[in-house]
């Protein structure tokens, strides 16, 4: 949306009705609605062109949306048009949650964008919105577009809210648009019980195919355009979960770090090796003078090259805002460790990491050690690679390892090269249930002494689930019984006197299967599971239970 208009805003913020035809606008989520339980609390962004039809145009001396703070997209709606971030022409936002969003009654997410009315009229930019449990394959909510295709509705044209449907923007500010998961139930490749990202991708509103977006009944989509501004394309503020999983996940951003007046905590010269405590896990470091391992930051220098600023990411800041603290790591001499302080294993569902500022600008451009990536050619086939396993509770390491590419230049196109310099989300649920987390860096360009890229990396919210601890039968039964087991698919739960929820983990200690308010006798089926071992968690306690 663009900001020429926030000055009507202020003044008339409301709704009304419009002609007949789709919701009129007045179904929108307010944003202190009693009915939302929380609010999206991670980020993952991809900036547009401000004028996806002409890519030179410049506004704030960059081609691309620069709007906002992608944190302003976190945690709750304020209805304030400028606490926003602008996604520009065909750019996108992929959101994480503390919790999954699951399918309940009603509408089960909203999105708020910073749309207004003004004359009966919407003002406002449109976005197709996603979802996905895994993180690889999204599905789209179904959206339509009655709006005239004859003539292109320009920069500051409104849009006519009857005419349009499932898309995000659809609602002035202050009040975000529902989305109910119950209209994707014959969608394959997602468990609407366990929604985990929310991806909401800009409408490109050109009526010329050449760049237009279409809608689900394949009718292009005419919405204001273009808008060359900084502030061109969706401008979300916020996602708001009205029905969550009940599971006991937590969200490590070190915020409980206490830093030193630098801005900084990686030790005192006399700690040697040592560790910090934030949340549930504990980060080891070593500092004789020479600092390597975990340490935390909150500094926004994204632009001083070279050594002296190996302590800051490229972001500038954390996922949150500016100010905000991260996790940094000098990966110097080998792989760095991290572990759950209680001692306990734990499902570690993801991670946002980025470049630390030192590793990137040395990859850009090189330096006195490291070569710049691609070379002079652009043809170097050179990467950045970090890995990430675990140690389960047997102290052995985990099957799988997580790659993950902070840069990469082996792509035969070299358009498609890229060094990484937002937060991006590492999925971490196939490591399985972990007591350690380990972090390991490699890159192509190896001298006689080792790598020369700069061992760096930063990090922030770490999503951690609840401790997986079997109990025994007789401490199990104390409270309620699962029968039969073995079991053929489905399963009673006898003995509870209060509503509860449940939730299904497979061996490795991934959530498959999750049911709210379950009574005495109610029944979970799992015969949607493949056959073997899993583990069924009520009331704080955890029974194995076999599928035939």
């Amino acid at each position: 949306m663009k900001k020429t208009w926030i000055t009507i805003t202020c003044a008339t913020l409301g709704i009304s009705a419009f002609a007949s035809g789709f919701d009129d606008g007045s179904a929108g989520i307010p944003k202190d609605s009693s009915i939302i339980q929380s609010w999206a609390n991670g980020i993952e962004i991809y900036r547009g062109y401000i004028d996806v039809s002409n890519p030179d145009t410049m506004d704030n001396d960059t081609n691309r949306a620069s709007f906002g703070h992608p944190g302003n997209a976190l945690r709750t709606a304020t209805g304030n048009s400028s606490h926003v971030v602008s996604l520009g022409d065909g750019g996108w936002a992929t959101l994480t949650f503390e919790k999954p969003i699951r399918n309940g009654e009603g509408p089960d997410f909203a999105v708020f964008e910073n749309g207004f009315e003004f004359n009966g009229d919407l003002y406002g930019e449109l976005g197709f919105v996603e979802v996905s449990t895994d993180g690889e394959r999204f599905v789209r909510f179904p959206a339509t577009s009655l709006t005239q295709t004859s003539t292109q509705l320009g920069g500051f044209d409104p849009l006519n809210a009857t005419d349009i449907n499932n898309f995000a923007g659809k609602h002035v500010s202050g009040f975000g648009t529902p989305f109910d998961l119950e209209e994707l139930a014959d969608s394959s490749g997602i468990d609407l019980n366990n929604i985990r990202f929310v991806r909401i991708i800009d409408v490109v509103g050109s009526i010329d195919t050449q760049y237009g977006s279409y809608d689900s009944q394949g009718n292009i989509i005419n919405d204001p355009f273009s808008t060359p501004f900084w502030s061109s394309g969706l401008d979300l503020e916020a996602v708001a979960v009205m029905n969550e999983v009940d599971v006991d996940n937590s969200t490590i951003s070190l915020s409980d770090v206490e830093l030193h007046e630098s801005g900084v905590f990686v030790g005192e010269a006399s700690d040697g090796d040592s560790a910090f405590e934030s949340g549930l896990l504990s980060f080891e470091y070593s500092n004789s003078g020479y600092w390597s391992g975990f340490g935390a930051s909150n500094s926004a220098n994204d632009s001083t090259i070279g050594f002296s600023n190996d302590k800051a990411a490229i972001t500038a800041s954390g996922i949150d805002s500016i100010g905000d603290t991260y996790g940094i790591v000098n990966a110097f001499g080998g792989s760095k460790k991290a572990y759950f302080t209680n001692g306990n294993a734990h499902q570690v569902n993801g991670m946002y990491v980025t470049n630390s500022t030192y590793a990137y600008f040395s990859m850009l451009y090189g330096d006195a050690f490291g070569k710049k990536f691609g070379g002079n050619s652009g043809d170097d086939e050179d990467y950045f690679l970090l890995k990430i396993w675990g140690t389960d509770v047997d102290g052995n390491a985990t099957a799988d390892t997580v790659d993950f590419y902070l840069a990469d230049f082996r792509f035969s196109d070299n358009t498609q090269d890229y060094i990484v310099n937002n937060w991006r989300w590492v999925d971490l649920q196939t490591l399985g249930t972990v007591t350690e987390l380990h972090f390991e860096l490699s890159s192509s360009d190896v001298g006689d002494y080792g790598m020369n890229t700069p061992a760096y990396f930063a990090f922030d919210q770490i999503n951690v689930g609840p401790e997986i601890i079997v109990n025994s039968v007789a401490q199990i039964e104390e409270q309620f019984s699962i029968f039969p087991n073995p079991t053929d698919g489905k399963v009673s739960i006898e003995g509870l006197t209060e509503t509860e929820n449940a939730q299904v983990y497979d061996l490795s200690g991934k959530l498959v299967l999750s049911q709210q308010q379950i009574e005495n006798l109610s029944i979970i089926d799992l015969s949607g599971l493949e056959s073997g071992l899993y583990f069924i968690h009520i009331k704080g306690k955890t029974a194995p239970i076999i599928l035939k």
